[in-house]
């Protein structure tokens, strides 16, 4: 790799590839994506000043950075992928929090899911071995769900298109297979995060209100995302791979624009209404107090909790009629790997 080209700053797009909406309908959405450009435009720019022309390896976003919807109060989950040749990481896991909190951005737990370094070879050969635990399955599909480069964009591309071509070596080989090693993983992850809000409700009942509304729309978008592309690359026999090669970098919200469009489905503004005011609610600090002081028993007695969970069953409900209403474009097979 060039070091003109890893130095060189990474473009974030002003505006989603469905630049022909009403964005007024949407201001929250709007907003909250100005505002992770303008932030992952600073970040590159002092990581490239940082980091200079070392091509090793890549620093990526994902949660809320990665999806183009943070705000002020949201953390920088990054995640930092090499090659196998990365020395002295601890002091560039350092950098990077160093150049987030310059910004007035928060990192998340030093000790927690990713605050190692991953080898990409690692991370892909372990899938579905007794070694591939639910740290490297999150690894690989928030990287493919949600993902965003903010250094090297170049060696991103590549981790990117390693993790798809692995999972796609079947459908490669045969034309006629659908991408159900990507499928069975994808359903994993989402039901593991499922059970671990569960998990963490029956341990700790704090902070339950925030981490279900953020289940029921965020972490639900993501899953929406990539699954939805999975079912829709099942109409394209021989270009089921260049289908998912070619739109696995967009955003989440923006894999499920591209869906409803290859469907011709004219109900994606829905989608988009519903997220805009989940996050329209989550920007208030008035709000996510309540949410994460709220007990269980007293739910209901809180309007913004029950707002939150009135909108997340909309959501639900239009991404079930989504499927349900053009599961005949797809392969049969396609579909009922959903339920077998």
């Amino acid at each position: 790799m060039e070091g003109s080209a890893i130095r060189s700053a990474i473009h974030y797009p002003d505006a989603p590839v469905f630049q022909h909406l009403k964005w007024y309908r949407y201001p929250q959405f709007k907003k909250n994506w100005e505002f992770s450009r303008e932030r992952l435009t600073d970040l590159n720019a002092r990581l490239n000043a940082q980091f200079k022309d070392d091509d090793s390896f890549s620093v990526l976003v994902a949660g809320s950075f990665g999806r183009m919807d943070a705000h002020e109060k949201s953390d920088l989950d990054f995640m930092i992928i090499h090659d196998g040749s990365l020395a002295d990481h601890r002091s560039k896991i350092d950098i990077v929090r160093n150049c987030a909190h310059e910004l007035g951005i928060e990192t998340p737990n030093p000790e927690g899911a990713f605050s190692r370094p991953i080898e990409l070879d690692t991370m892909i050969k372990t899938v579905g071995s007794n070694e591939d635990n639910l740290n490297s399955t999150a690894q690989r599909l928030l990287i493919l769900m949600e993902g965003r480069a903010i250094y090297n964009q170049q060696f991103f591309n590549h981790i990117m298109m390693s993790i798809l071509t692995f999972y796609l070596d079947q459908v490669n080989q045969d034309p006629d297979k659908e991408a159900l090693v990507l499928l069975n993983d994808l359903i994993k992850y989402f039901r593991s995060i499922c059970i671990n809000v569960e998990f963490n409700f029956w341990q700790d009942r704090s902070k339950w209100g925030i981490r279900n509304v953020k289940l029921r729309h965020s972490r639900i978008l993501i899953y929406a995302g990539l699954l939805l592309l999975i079912l829709t690359a099942s109409k394209y026999r021989k270009g089921k791979i260049d289908f998912l090669k070619d739109n696995i970098f967009s955003s989440p919200i923006e894999k499920v624009y591209i869906a409803y469009q290859e469907n011709n489905d004219s109900n994606f503004e829905r989608v988009l209404a519903i997220y805009n005011v989940f996050l329209s609610k989550l920007v208030q600090d008035s709000v996510r107090d309540e949410l994460k002081l709220l007990e269980y028993p007293e739910r209901f007695t809180s309007n913004s909790y029950a707002e939150l969970k009135t909108n997340s069953s909309f959501l639900q409900a239009e991404l079930t009629r989504f499927i349900l209403d053009n599961r005949v474009q797809w392969t049969s097979k396609a579909f009922e790997y959903l339920i077998f």
